[in-house]
């Protein structure tokens, strides 16, 4: 038996995918971008993580040139800053306890041939000249037992052609040169184990093609070649085990060569091509343990090059080495502005390594963060809300609920982990309430002993009666398809006339199309939602920011939405001229005026006549009615919604779960919301 047809001049798109006991939304290990600065007041060309202030807490050091040096605390889309010094042309910093006083540091590089040490003293940055003139600007810096005498120490590459070694304490510095003819620039610096004998060396890159390593003998310095013909200008290198072989590696990051990797054997020094075609200039290589898996991988920074055939623009990449060879992944496949500096760490306290990329001309200064759940799903039958998140074997993790999206977050449980899949099942137990019973829940996870928090997800129900309902999604799914966003929870029959539908407006044949819920004709019909116009399943999706028509045939009905909270900045809808449907941008109530609608680009007036407006179903008088957006009149009521019954401000809210009638009067615009704080 199959699904009965009724001929009917709507059509619907979806996929078709459900289990047996559970439905939801499933999140994948892909990288979120959250802004720690969207407009530093400088073009950032150097980065650092780590506890500078020594509170117990990392925080992000971010130079270059304008502003200088600041530092930002904080977690996702909320963070402070702190300027440390201004004025300076910051070319490079690292994050060290560089003067083996048991606290850290930050040491920076700069454009007017110095190195300079900042340390956070009794609530006050103490800056101490390191070096007063190295000669020509220092366009790298490093910390690290360079000379395996037990203390650290700070290196430094110059403009000259020279690198320095220095060790000491507050102004008192004593400086080593370790070669004055580096052939060229040195642009990179790094110090480690990077031929894996127990000693640590010291390794530069230069913009003469070369790649250097230098270890402490005696007295003196003994400089080899690791490669001297690199082919083009060496930007960044790092040491450690890239591949995940049990080796170190040297790994630079060049102008025109792409990525390479060297080993040493031995004897000598063997070269491995990562990629050659990045497409632009590598500005940083990191080695880091991230991913799904927490597994070795390499992040690179690509800043597009002007002119050059193969530029694929400014990006952010990870690298892992494979059984058939490297594999790349694009981390960020449009960074805003040219990509110029990179850091990894765990810079907002989470317990995860995040990566972090700033840029300069359009500035900006962004944090790449994984650590989210990846299930999130009810079972059918009972209602229980199950968690599933990303985890490692002996940890413990934290979990936290709350009736409200951004707030009043308690702990329920505590879960060690087992294998690398966590679970948790809220069936009420532990709460005193179980899930069905609430409108609204949400979730988030901690390590245990952390600060800072993962992604939130949570649940959200509408009830339904017995008609026409425009509804929409208040939160963010990861799978947009009817299938999964509304799965088995209506009610389904073997005749579209009779099962519950949901209908959107389909732009392509500028008309309403619709799809219903199958039932009662047997597997492996039963549970999907089907299309008529193309008598097949439906391909319809369901978006955060739209809004839809639910069509109930039943009374008594409840639909629950799964999903992430919005945070930070989020992109929520394409206005075009004319009406459309549209969803609410957040999880909480809000004024009109402060959905984000006039930041965007919405159109007011003078006269009600010509403004954008925003219809909605008054329930009191079962009738639609709509606020307009007031402008260009010079009074105080510019760029507020306003009502015309009765006249005034309105006082007009959107609520989560209900949908709305946009009418733009323009050209339309890019609807984006930012969560005021």
């Amino acid at each position: 038996m199959k699904p009965k047809l009724v001929r009917s001049r709507f059509s619907v798109t979806a996929l078709v995918v459900i289990s047996i006991m559970f439905w939801g939304v499933t999140f994948s290990g892909d990288w979120q971008r959250y802004s720690v600065d969207e407009r530093p007041p400088m073009d950032v060309i150097a980065l650092a993580v780590g506890d500078v202030d020594n509170d117990g807490d990392n925080e992000v050091v971010a130079g270059g040139t304008g502003s200088g040096l600041r530092i930002y605390d904080g977690a996702k889309c909320s963070w402070n800053s702190e300027e440390i010094v201004a004025g300076l042309k910051i070319n490079s910093v690292t994050v060290s306890d560089a003067d083996n006083d048991g606290e850290q540091e930050v040491v920076c590089g700069t454009a007017d041939k110095r190195v300079i040490l900042y340390q956070f003293t009794r609530n006050e940055w103490i800056e101490h000249i390191v070096d007063a003139n190295a000669g020509k600007a220092v366009l790298s810096v490093a910390c690290g037992d360079a000379d395996n005498d037990s203390y650290i120490e700070i290196v430094a590459g110059t403009e000259g052609k020279k690198v320095y070694i220095y060790e000491g304490s507050g102004d008192s510095w004593t400086k080593t040169l370790v070669d004055g003819n580096a052939v060229n620039d040195v642009m990179a610096v790094a110090v480690g184990d990077a031929d894996g004998d127990g000693q640590m060396e010291i390794v530069c890159g230069t913009m003469g093609k070369r790649v250097y390593v230098y270890e402490k003998n005696g007295e003196s310095w003994e400089r080899s070649e690791v490669d001297r013909k690199v082919g083009s200008a060496v930007r960044s290198i790092d040491i450690g085990d890239c591949d995940g072989d049990g080796a170190m590696e040297i790994v630079v990051g060049t102008d025109e060569k792409g990525v390479n990797q060297y080993k040493w054997d031995g004897s000598s020094w063997s070269m491995e091509t990562i990629d050659s075609k990045v497409g632009g200039e590598v500005y940083g290589v990191r080695i880091c343990d991230v991913g799904d898996d927490v597994s070795r991988r390499l992040a690179v920074i690509v800043r597009r090059k002007k002119g050059k055939k193969g530029n694929k623009g400014n990006r952010l990449l990870l690298y892992k080495k494979g059984p058939s060879g490297w594999v790349s992944t694009e981390v960020d496949a449009e960074v805003e502005g040219e990509a110029t500096a990179l850091a990894i760490g765990d810079a907002n306290d989470d317990g995860h390594i995040e990566l972090l990329a700033g840029t300069s001309k359009k500035r900006n200064l962004f944090i790449y963060d994984q650590w989210a759940f990846y299930g999130l799903q009810k079972v059918t039958g009972t209602d229980d809300i199950v968690l599933n998140w990303p985890g490692k074997p002996g940890i413990t993790y934290e979990v936290f609920y709350s009736h409200q999206p951004y707030a009043g977050f308690q702990y329920v449980a505590g879960v060690s982990a087992v294998t690398d899949s966590v679970q948790w099942i809220d069936d009420g137990s532990i709460i005193g309430v179980h899930p069905k019973d609430v409108v609204a829940r949400y979730y988030r996870i901690r390590l245990k002993g952390f600060k800072n928090f993962s992604n939130t997800v949570g649940k959200f129900s509408r009830a339904l009666e017995t008609e026409m309902h425009l509804v929409s999604m208040p939160l963010i799914p990861y799978s947009t398809s009817v299938q999964d966003v509304i799965g088995d929870q209506l009610t389904g029959a073997p005749d579209e006339s009779y099962a519950d539908r949901v209908w959107k407006w389909d732009a392509d044949i500028q008309d309403f199309a619709y799809a219903w819920l199958v039932d009662g004709v047997g597997p492996p019909f039963d549970g999907k939602w089907w299309s008529s116009g193309h008598f097949g399943p439906s391909t319809m999706t369901l978006n955060f920011g739209e809004g839809f028509f639910i069509q109930t045939r039943h009374e008594n009905q409840m639909v629950t939405f799964l999903g992430s909270v919005p945070e930070c900045v989020v992109s929520v809808a394409d206005i075009r001229p004319g009406l459309q449907m549209i969803g609410t941008p957040s999880p909480e109530i809000l004024p009109l005026d402060g959905c984000g609608f006039q930041a965007s680009g919405a159109k007011g007036a003078p006269s009600e006549l010509l403004a954008d407006r925003v219809w909605y179903w008054d329930e009191d008088g079962l009738f639609y009615t709509y606020s307009w957006l007031m402008d260009r009149t010079d009074a105080p009521e510019d760029a507020r919604w306003w009502s015309s019954d009765p006249m005034g401000p309105t006082k007009m809210t959107m609520i989560p779960g209900q949908g709305y009638w946009y009418q733009a009067r323009g050209t339309g615009f890019a609807w984006s919301f930012a969560r005021q704080r």
